[in-house]
């Protein structure tokens, strides 16, 4: 496990190894399987969520989804 201080709730994100600061298992913690798990902070959760929704609009393409990820 990621713990660094476990008193302040700190934690490491494994992507980008940064402190995450109000650690929530909720939030931060994700389970892949039995075997593997990470902890992410919201930077990271945010690029990621960032990312999807671009391969997303690419996959079913709206309006809205052009008008958001086509700006070049």
């Amino acid at each position: 496990m990621n713990l660094i201080n476990k008193g302040n709730n700190f934690m490491k994100c494994t992507l980008c190894n940064k402190l995450i600061k109000d650690y929530s298992v909720e939030f931060n913690h994700l389970e892949i399987n039995e075997n593997h798990a990470v902890d992410i902070c919201k930077d990271c959760i945010n690029k990621f969520e960032k990312w999807q929704q671009a391969k997303i609009a690419k996959l079913f393409p709206t309006k809205i989804m052009k008008k958001i990820f086509n700006k070049k």
